[in-house]
C-alpha cells in the first residue's frame, strides 16, 4: 500500500509540475500573434486547439494570463509576467536550434578518433593535416590503442584499425590494406649476413612489434606456409620504436611497407625474404550509427573514403 501511495504521489506531482514547454510556446505566439486565429494560421493547428491549449494552460496554473471576447484580447497583469519569461525560454530554444542546425551545415568542434599506434604515427600525420586545412572550425583528438574500442563508453566519433569491432552494431567501412615486409638495415647485412630461408631468421637478431604477432611470424610461397616460432632480442609494442631499432642496425624486424619503401627503393634498407608473401591487415573505419550522423563525422567519413585519395601506408581496394 506503502509504494502504491508513493506511485500515485508521484505521478501527481509529475503532472502538477512537470512544465508543458508546448503550451508556452503556443503562449507566446498567441501574444505575439495579437489574436488565435493568426497564431492558429502561423503555427498550422485549428483555431480551437490552440484556444483549448491556452485554457489547459491557464487551467494548470490556475491564473487567468489573456483578455479576450470576441472582437479583442489583452494580457492580464499575470499574463504580461508569464509572457516576459516565456518568450525568454521559446527564444533560447529557437536558438539552441539555430546553433545544432548550424553544427550540421559546417563542421565545428572536436573529432575524437582512436588508431593503432601504427596508423597514428604513419597515416594520420598527413591525412589530418590535410582535412584540417579544409575545415578551419574543427579541431582533432586522437587516442592510440593498438586494441578494440567501445566507441559509445570511450566517447569517440570514429575508430579506424584491423580486425572486429568492440560492437557487432558499429558500422563498418573497408579502408584500405597495411602491407607487412620483413626487413634490415643495409649496415646490418653487411655484419651479419642476409638470410635466404624463414628457417635461417632463427640465427639473426630479431626485432618483434608485439601488436602483430605472438612470437610467431608466418609467411607464404608457392601455396606453402611456413610458421617460424621466434625469440626477439628486442620487442615493443610501438611500431616507431621497432623501425628505429631497425635503422639503427639492431636487427631484423617486420613492420608495415608504406613508411620504409622510400628507404628499400633508396638501398638503406634490405628487403628480407623478398620471395615469401607476408600477410596483409585490412584497415577499417568504424562509427557507432548511420543515422543522424554530426557534420563534422561524415565530413571525415567522406574525406577517407575518398577513392582518388591517397592514404600513406595505406593501399586502396
Amino acid at each position: 500500500m506503502y509504494i502504491a501511495n508513493t506511485v500515485l504521489y508521484m505521478k501527481q506531482y509529475m503532472k502538477q509540475y512537470m512544465i508543458n514547454l508546448n503550451e508556452l510556446a503556443i503562449f507566446v505566439e498567441v501574444v505575439d500573434s495579437g489574436n488565435f486565429t493568426s497564431a492558429a494560421r502561423r503555427l498550422g493547428l485549428p483555431k480551437s486547439n490552440v484556444s483549448r491549449k491556452i485554457a489547459l494552460l491557464e487551467s494548470r496554473l490556475e491564473t487567468r494570463l489573456l483578455h479576450r471576447n470576441t472582437r479583442s484580447m489583452s494580457l492580464t497583469e499575470a499574463g504580461r509576467r508569464y509572457y516576459e519569461h516565456c518568450s525568454l525560454v521559446v527564444n533560447n530554444a529557437r536558438e539552441a536550434e539555430k546553433v545544432i542546425s548550424g553544427l550540421q551545415l559546417d563542421p565545428s568542434g572536436t573529432l575524437r578518433i582512436s588508431a593503432p599506434t601504427m596508423v597514428g604515427v604513419y597515416v594520420m600525420p598527413q591525412l589530418v593535416s590535410q582535412f584540417l586545412s579544409d575545415h578551419p572550425n574543427l579541431n582533432i583528438e586522437l587516442i592510440l590503442t593498438d586494441g578494440a574500442v567501445n566507441l559509445l563508453h570511450e566517447n569517440l566519433d570514429l575508430a579506424l584499425f584491423s580486425g572486429p569491432a568492440a560492437s557487432s552494431t558499429y558500422i563498418s567501412r573497408p579502408v584500405g590494406r597495411v602491407s607487412r615486409v620483413i626487413c634490415a638495415s643495409r649496415r646490418y647485412v653487411e655484419l651479419h649476413g642476409e638470410p635466404s630461408h624463414p628457417d635461417d631468421l632463427q640465427n639473426h637478431n630479431l626485432l618483434e612489434y608485439t601488436s602483430w604477432n605472438n612470437n610467431r611470424w608466418r609467411m607464404r610461397r608457392g601455396g606453402v606456409e611456413k610458421k617460424v616460432d621466434i625469440i626477439a632480442r628486442y620487442a615493443a609494442n610501438d611500431v616507431s620504436t621497432i623501425q628505429s631499432c631497425m635503422l639503427t642496425g639492431l636487427g631484423i624486424a617486420m613492420l608495415p611497407e608504406g613508411p620504409i619503401k622510400h628507404l628499400i627503393d633508396a638501398g638503406k634498407v634490405v628487403r628480407i625474404l623478398p620471395d615469401w608473401q607476408l600477410k596483409s591487415d585490412e584497415m577499417r573505419l568504424y562509427y557507432p550509427s548511420r543515422t543522424h550522423l554530426p557534420s563534422k563525422v561524415r565530413a571525415f567519413i567522406d574525406f577517407v573514403m575518398d577513392p582518388i585519395r591517397e592514404l600513406p601506408g595505406l593501399k586502396r581496394y
